[in-house]
């Protein structure tokens, strides 16, 4: 079975019940719908491929801002298939992007599209997250996808081509990622697992503990008992990922990033044990195992959530393959997307240009940074992790990324350096 078996969400999905591994319940929205939106509200007239990709993102957004979107008439009937289906299960849905260039053996889309939350009690609001989602193949960031792979398209390539995953929203008490290869690409499965739901492993980047494959099963080899849960934060001077405990005992990680994100409350004795036990352990070494059976290789990672030690997967996507034995990790740094770094160093903040073929040194390793990813050799920086959205992108984009310590950090900003064969070198 080749990674074609589970391009797209949904394939992923479908796939992954075929081997009779649980999913979350969904209902899926043809691309066919997609079409029918765009013509019905004159997308297509509204992406003039002469605009670059922010002015038509700003288009799309100032003429929904002045007109009611109109959706086709069908969309009521799937929102009552929906309550029935669904109502019973969670009071909150998700509308997830499904679009048939996601996921991908050399195209993920990891976080370009959006996925929606949305009150399943109510029409408008199921309405709202649909059309959010049908929107996003149009934002000015997928071109800058695209582009820093190499394949470039026009806003109008994606019209009919978005489907979506509807599901009741599973109040996770963990979520994680599995890759069945490690950073370096060697045949050995690595997790990332955190409490809560997934948008701190995803959005920022934080895992509280790490766990790879030993005597079939998964072992606890990082435990950070500061790295649980995410708190947004704005007026916070805290740095992110810094954990705090709260006035009714609990523990949370500061996080200054989205504001529908909320907190998760978690009983501070939690903070001193890994959250994946046994049980879930020697689940997700099974399932990991099972698909590598039925794939035939080890390109491929998958994000899972679990409710009282009962296992779910919410998405299957390939991955591109590493060399192990191609790149050496240089001293004191820690891989993130392994590479060969080559050429100067820039520290960048967000004011500055940033300098074409250089490797740029960050504090956080953050989504935005997809707009530049086509001009530049390499990343450093004070955070990140391997599972993170970004650091999939790169990993495809070939762009290496190296965690570095605070105090190789501020050395940078202090004196000129660069990458040269591998070796740190300073000017």
């Amino acid at each position: 079975m080749n990674s074609a078996a589970f391009t797209g969400k949904d394939g992923g999905l479908k796939y992954l019940q075929t081997l009779g591994i649980d999913v979350p319940p969904f209902i899926l929205v043809d691309h066919a719908l997609h079409r029918q939106f765009c013509e019905l509200n004159a997308i297509e007239q509204l992406l003039d491929d002469e605009l670059s990709p922010l002015d038509a993102h700003a288009r799309i957004i100032q003429h929904f801002g002045e007109v009611a979107a109109i959706v086709p008439v069908s969309v009521h009937r799937l929102y009552e298939q929906l309550v029935e289906h669904f109502g019973a299960l969670s009071s909150v849905g998700i509308t997830r992007s499904s679009s048939r260039f996601e996921d991908a053996a050399k195209c993920s889309y990891a976080g370009i599209f959006s996925s929606v939350s949305f009150d399943l009690h109510t029409y408008e609001s199921f309405v709202k997250s649909l059309i959010a989602v049908w929107l996003s193949p149009f934002k000015d960031h997928v071109q800058a996808y695209t582009s820093a792979l190499g394949t470039p398209k026009k806003p109008r390539d994606f019209i009919g081509t978005m489907g979506a995953i509807i599901q009741p929203y599973l109040l996770a008490d963990r979520s994680g990622v599995v890759f069945s290869r490690s950073v370096c690409g060697a045949a050995r499965a690595t997790c990332y697992a955190n409490y809560g739901a997934g948008e701190t492993l995803n959005t920022l980047g934080v895992h509280q503990c790490e766990l790879v494959e030993h005597q079939e099963t998964f072992h606890v080899v990082r435990h950070a008992k500061h790295r649980l849960v995410l708190w947004p934060h704005k007026a916070s001077r805290l740095a992110l990922g810094q954990g705090i405990a709260s006035a009714l005992g609990e523990l949370v990680v500061v996080g200054r990033y989205k504001s529908h994100l909320s907190k998760t409350r978690l009983p501070l004795s939690k903070a001193f044990l890994p959250c994946v036990g046994r049980s879930l352990r020697r689940q997700l070494y099974t399932v990991t195992h099972q698909l590598i059976e039925h794939l035939g290789h080890r390109d491929f990672e998958f994000e899972w959530v679990a409710q009282a030690d009962r296992l779910f997967l919410v998405q299957l996507r390939a991955i591109t393959a590493l060399d192990a034995s191609a790149f050496t990790v240089p001293n004191d740094m820690e891989a993130i997307v392994a590479g060969k770094l080559q050429g100067p160093i820039h520290c960048w903040n967000e004011r500055q240009k940033v300098p074409d073929n250089a490797i740029v040194a960050v504090r956080n390793l953050e989504y935005s940074m997809i707009a530049f990813l086509r001009n530049i050799k390499g990343i450093l920086t004070l955070s990140g992790s391997p599972h993170s959205h970004i650091a999939i992108v790169c990993r495809e984009a070939g762009i290496p990324v190296y965690k570095i310590s605070a105090q190789q950090f501020e050395r940078l900003q202090r004196q000129p350096s660069r990458f040269c064969d591998g070796a740190w070198v300073f000017d």
